[in-house]
């Protein structure tokens, strides 16, 4: 875990949010270099996309190293943890 930490913190351009269960990975006005090289190597570090229409949001998936990303959300409206 404190790799992943490491690693996060490393990537210029990424925003860790709550206790980095998620974070967001943003360029200046398009995709940016870090969304691109989580997108590709994510999975490996448990770092997962959730909603399709949010290529910038990861969150955290300890799973995925070993399984792969789970399926993704269309937004987060259709995410059953959203639910209340």
């Amino acid at each position: 875990m404190a790799a992943l930490v490491v690693l996060v913190v490393a990537l210029a351009g990424v925003v860790v949010h709550g206790a980095v269960t998620s974070l967001t990975a943003s360029g200046h006005g398009g995709p940016s270099e870090e969304a691109g090289w989580l997108s590709r190597r994510g999975a490996a570090y448990g770092l997962c996309q959730i909603y399709r229409n949010e290529p910038w949001h990861y969150e955290l998936r300890p799973e995925a190293a070993a399984d792969g990303c789970p399926r993704k959300y269309a937004d987060p409206t259709r995410d059953p943890r959203m639910r209340r």
